[in-house]
This record gives structure tokens, sequence and C-alpha cells, in this order.
């Protein structure tokens, strides 16, 4: 089970880091949403990409926290880490298109 702490602590940073990065992007958008009409179309997909990863970061952390400490809910959040880098997962298959 320590292994599977290892991973969650790493699933937990990997969200903490990538919602800072993606903000910042949201962030530099905004200021240049009147400028550059095609970023109001990429905005919302910016935006739920933040979210998400915003998610898994503290889906991460729960899950983290929780087989740490033995708690009962922390199989539900690892199940919660899988159904969010699904979702995320959907969401990049669709930039694709």
């Amino acid at each position: 089970m320590k292994y599977l702490q290892i991973l969650n602590a790493v699933v937990a940073a990997v969200g903490a880091s990538f919602t800072v990065v993606l903000g910042v992007v949201c962030l530099i958008y905004a200021v240049y949403l009147g400028e550059v009409p095609r970023l109001a179309r990429e905005l919302p997909m910016l935006l739920a990409m933040t979210a998400g990863f915003a998610a898994l970061g503290a889906f991460g952390w729960l899950a983290f926290q929780g087989q740490r400490r033995g708690r009962p809910w922390a199989w539900a959040m690892e199940g919660a880490v899988l159904l969010d880098v699904a979702g995320l997962a959907a969401l990049v298959m669709q930039l694709r298109v």
C-alpha cells in the first residue's frame, strides 16, 4: 500500500501544478480576450481542463490522506481519481478532433 500512497501524492502534485499553470494561461487568455477573437472560443475548454486538473489534485490529496490515516472512504477517492482521469482523457480526445 505504500506504493499507492506515493502514487496518490504524485497525482496530487501533478494536479496542483497543472492547475496553477493552466490558471495562469486562463488569466493570459482573459487579458487578451478582446483582441484575439479565437481565444473566446478556446476559453471554455481551457477552463474545463483547469477545473479537471484542480479536481484531480484534490481527489489525489484526499486519497493520499485517507489511505495514510486508514479512513474507510479512501477507496472512494481512488475511484474519484480514476473517474477524473477518464474525464480529462475525454476532454483531450475532443481537442484532437
